[in-house]
């Protein structure tokens, strides 16, 4: 059992993290309203900073076992403060850190689902998730982590979009592609739809070398393949004109 000097450290901790992360809310939210800004970006990233080193005297596991009510809030102020910092990595295009931190609140949601309250911005997280690994064209990686989303959660319209553009990708819709930028369910999905452009792009090439090599005669085109470069051409320059 903890000593009360224990306890009282964590009451402590939690505390000082609920102060931190109601400011980096604040930070976060005048950040989206002006991105770029980048003394607000500095003011996000050092208040993520603090938040973390407070969270360090956080003892998840131990508390549960002897506070359950004080262990739940605290894996929730961990949860928030890790899906935040996700949204901040998109935010400011850094990939690695967004893999990063939707790694560690993956294990959130896996470990503690049957503890808290499921959050309000899990289906978001998850579709951001898929919306990464299509932009990077890691299309096996797509499909296993897609694999583990309940088909209830996959109704979710921040997990289907990045489903329905996987498959337009998938059939050569690329003015369905285009279309898509003009129904993204968040503002952070804007992000992955351009980096998505160069995904496009390569994959066209990619149809036109293939229709150019298969038309028999050297130097020369059919005309149904000629077209569909054309038409595949114009599309990948709409959508990067608009993204």
């Amino acid at each position: 059992a903890s000593s009360p000097k224990s306890g009282s450290k964590m009451s402590a901790a939690t505390g000082k993290v609920k102060k931190l992360l109601q400011a980096f809310r604040k930070a976060f939210k005048a950040y989206e309203k002006n991105p770029k800004s980048n003394s607000l970006k500095v003011k996000c990233e050092d208040s993520l900073a603090s938040i973390k080193i407070a969270m360090l005297d956080f003892d998840i596991e131990g508390t549960l076992e002897t506070d359950a009510k004080s262990a739940k809030e605290q894996i929730i102020l961990l949860r928030e403060a890790l899906e935040l910092a996700s949204f901040l990595s998109v935010m400011t295009e850094d990939m690695k850190s967004f893999e990063r931190h939707v790694s560690q609140v993956m294990v959130i949601y896996r470990d503690y689902s049957g503890l808290v309250i499921e959050s309000p911005r899990k289906g978001t997280i998850l579709g951001l998730n898929l919306m990464c690994l299509l932009a990077q064209n890691k299309l096996s990686e797509f499909h296993t982590e897609l694999e583990l989303i309940p088909e209830e959660a996959r109704q979710d319209v921040y997990v289907s979009f990045p489903v329905e553009v996987e498959q337009r990708l998938m059939e050569g819709s690329y003015s369905k592609v285009l279309g898509a930028q003009k129904s993204v369910p968040s503002a952070h999905y804007s992000t992955f739809m351009r980096m998505l452009v160069a995904t496009v792009k390569e994959r066209i090439s990619e149809v036109s070398s293939k229709a150019y090599e298969s038309t028999g005669e050297e130097g020369k085109i059919g005309l149904k393949s000629r077209e569909f470069v054309h038409e595949s051409l114009g599309y990948a320059t709409e959508l990067e004109r608009i993204v």
